[in-house]
């Protein structure tokens, strides 16, 4: 909510949500990244250090760039499973429309991450659960993502000091790709 960004965990996020992110691909699709600064141990770090794990677990490149099964036709079906550092993520994909060489693409699945992070001396654990649905425009011959809409449900807790706090998010998120 708009309010919300006004209070000390929003502020601290201000500088994630709305906020495009540009992304360079090459021509064989491989997500080319600069290594980002890390910040003081803050809100905003630890965002960071998550964002950082599901790039770690390919959440990045697949706004970029999707792997599509040969011969893809309207109705083809397929899944993903990624499962890396307590980050897990299965996507079930099916193929919607296809005009020319641009394939409307239905994606849904489910997310949950188990991990543990520290900040300022304290252990920080975090298990959340969740589903995601959404669709997106892929160029079927070279793989490249043009536009991703996504809106994605979680659920879990945050565990600090022996005390839990339970969270809940709901995150939509629109991503667009143009060549330079």
């Amino acid at each position: 909510k708009k309010d919300d960004l006004n209070g000390p965990i929003g502020s601290s996020l201000k500088d994630f949500i709305n906020q495009p992110k540009a992304v360079v691909i090459d021509k064989s699709g491989k997500v080319i990244q600069e290594k980002k600064e890390e910040k003081a141990d803050d809100a905003s770090s630890m965002v960071t250090k998550q964002l950082s794990n599901f790039e770690a677990t390919g959440f990045d490149a697949d706004m970029a760039f999707e792997a599509l099964p040969q011969n893809v036709k309207v109705g083809s079906t397929w899944s993903n499973k990624t499962d890396v550092d307590g980050i897990s993520k299965t996507t079930n994909y099916t193929v919607k429309a296809i005009n020319g060489k641009l394939a409307t693409i239905g994606l849904e699945g489910t997310l949950a991450t188990d991990t543990k992070m520290e900040m300022q001396g304290m252990e920080i654990t975090t298990k959340t659960t969740g589903t995601f649905t959404g669709e997106e425009i892929v160029d079927i011959t070279t793989g490249v993502v043009q536009s991703n809409n996504l809106t994605t449900d979680a659920k879990g807790i945050v565990g600090v000091m022996g005390q839990e706090l339970p969270t809940s998010s709901k995150v939509t998120s629109a991503t667009t790709v143009k060549m330079m």
